[in-house]
């Protein structure tokens, strides 16, 4: 590390923003005052880059800096400091991440909707609905994952309506907030997403399905599973059906195959269940950059305090 700090002080601009990324994936909190200052240069990859390790190092004491960050003059720099904030799970940043979730930059709506999906703070209810009639397409992705992120249960009849959307990514993130809302009606939407050629899309249905775990959705596992393309979704799905959503992920996240431990991972962030925890802690320190910071959002997620819930609105199709 003591190369990298010392990187972070180049005359290049390209070294500088390097090292910064390099530090982000150590993680290590020793680097956060040098990141701090580095929120100051002149240089605004530099500035972006170093957002974004301070929000996987997750340290608190960054907070404030983010936070003036958001008032950046680059969007890039903004939209890495929000999802900074929602990596590193500050209550207090919530109503900065509600100001960037609203601005006119896609790129910033992009970062701040996704953050409020990994806060699951009940205030992003409201934000989070507008963000499903987003023109942006990840802007509307993040949108719905966060509705089910937060237990929004009013918004289960737009996240119904979304089952509809011609985008077959739209349909499974509907699909799959609708299943982490306890919604019976992702059942189907579910069971005709498992034959996706996009194997990401296929595990989310297996989630989504093994997260409802009614009778009826596991019927329609066990009756898709032949159809799923994906060999490597297949046996996800098998072990589902022959134990339980979480277990099944916990062996897919302990695995060898570097993509299905990303997708287990960034699953258990979401399904938010106590039991994954010695697992998420475990995955802190997986050779995997994107399975560490999963698994490290997971496990400050998990360890805070829950926030109150969306109540939830009384609809039809509730089991």
């Amino acid at each position: 590390m003591p190369a990298l700090l010392a990187a972070l002080q180049d005359k290049g601009g390209n070294v500088r923003s390097a090292s910064a990324t390099a530090l982000g994936e150590i993680a290590d909190e020793r680097a956060v005052p040098a990141l701090l200052a580095a929120l100051e240069d002149t240089v605004d990859d530099v500035r972006r880059a170093s957002a974004a390790a301070l929000g996987e190092i997750g340290d608190a004491r960054a907070v404030p800096a983010l936070l003036e960050a958001l008032e950046d003059a680059k969007p890039e720099v903004r939209g890495a400091a929000a999802l900074a904030l929602g990596r590193i799970g500050d209550a207090d940043a919530v109503p900065a991440i509600l100001a960037a979730a609203k601005g006119r930059s896609k790129d910033v709506r992009q970062m701040a909707v996704q953050a409020l999906a990994l806060l699951g703070d009940p205030r992003g209810a409201e934000v989070l609905r507008s963000a499903l009639a987003d023109r942006d397409t990840t802007v509307r992705f993040w949108g719905a994952i966060g509705l089910g992120s937060v237990g929004d249960g009013e918004a289960a009849d737009v996240l119904v309506a979304a089952l509809a959307d011609a985008d077959e990514v739209q349909r499974a993130a509907a699909g799959l907030a609708l299943a982490l809302l306890g919604r019976r009606e992702a059942v189907s939407a579910l069971g005709k997403l498992l034959p996706s050629e996009a194997d990401w899309i296929a595990f989310a249905a297996v989630v989504g399905l093994g997260r409802l775990g009614t009778p009826e959705a596991m019927q329609a596992l066990r009756g898709g599973v032949r159809r799923i393309q994906d060999p490597r979704v297949r046996r996800f799905a098998a072990r589902v059906l022959e134990t339980s959503c979480v277990e099944a992920l916990i062996g897919e996240m302990r695995g060898e195959d570097r993509v299905f431990r990303s997708y287990a991972a960034q699953a258990l962030l979401f399904l938010q269940d106590p039991g994954a925890l010695p697992a998420l802690e475990e995955a802190r320190g997986d050779r995997d950059a994107t399975v560490r910071m999963a698994a490290r959002v997971g496990v400050r997620r998990l360890r805070r305090p829950p926030a109150q819930a969306v109540p939830a609105a009384p609809a039809t199709g509730q089991p």
